[in-house]
């Protein structure tokens, strides 16, 4: 077996009893430059972009997110292939172009799609070993029709094009209506009518009614209102650290 995980943090307490080689996505598709014609290319861009906004060396790039997946090339068809990913946008970016990868390769491997049944606000987060134990067994095998679904999704977004997005998203919303309000909630932070967008509107509304401007109490009301976006402190953060700048707060 096979597992692609969503992250270090699931690595840590992934379970010894569950078998098989693991591959970690370090990546936040969610935020930055996704558009490319190759994947060499897209490595490109997606390198200098972490590079210039959270400082992460090229070659850790190379090592986390290029060189590890070469293996895919290899794979052995009788390889199950599990991918735990969860609901929110910044895990759904991510899952959506590990599923544009593996079409790539085209790999003839069953794939499977692993999620926690838990709150959208921590995911993975709220189980222990034990409780990814219990999960597993609950895996849904994707069909090929949804594969070429997921795919079209990933190309989707990467162009920017929210009418093909619409499309692809009604299309798999009968097995998968979780992806509908991933792109939905990435519809509304471009689409809110507010110059300064959906996700710093919001962490300014928190700060005023809060009344601080202490980055963890506001990051921690900004998770519990808008959870669909998944996204991380570093996330929140550069954010944050926009506003102060501009002044806005």
């Amino acid at each position: 077996m096979l597992h692609i995980l969503n992250g270090s943090a699931l690595l840590d307490k992934f379970p010894k009893a569950i078998e098989g080689t693991r591959l970690v996505c370090h990546e936040c598709f969610v935020e930055g430059p996704v558009k490319a014609d190759s994947l060499k290319q897209l490595g490109i861009i997606r390198s200098q972009f972490l590079y210039e906004t959270y400082n992460a060396p090229y070659e850790d790039y190379i090592s986390k997110m290029v060189l590890p997946f070469d293996v895919l090339g290899i794979l052995d068809t009788e390889v199950e292939i599990h991918l735990w990913f969860e609901e929110d946008l910044f895990c759904q970016t991510n899952m959506w172009y590990m599923i544009h990868l593996l079409m790539h390769y085209k790999l003839d491997n069953k794939i499977f799609l692993v999620r926690p049944h838990t709150s959208l606000q921590f995911g993975f987060g709220a189980l222990d070993a034990k409780g990814l134990e219990e999960v597993f067994p609950n895996k849904e095998h994707i069909s090929y029709t949804d594969l070429i679904q997921f795919d079209a999704l990933w190309f989707a977004y990467s162009r920017g094009d929210n009418n093909a997005m619409k499309r692809v998203g009604e299309s798999l919303c009968k097995n998968y209506s979780f992806v509908h309000r991933a792109i939905e909630a990435h519809f509304q932070r471009q689409e809110n009518g507010l110059d300064i967008g959906l996700l710093k509107a919001t962490l300014i509304e928190i700060s005023n009614q809060l009344g601080t401007k202490d980055f963890g109490t506001v990051f921690r009301e900004f998770s519990k209102r808008l959870p669909i976006y998944g996204f991380g402190d570093l996330q929140v953060k550069r954010l944050w650290e926009e506003i102060l700048v501009s002044g806005t707060p």
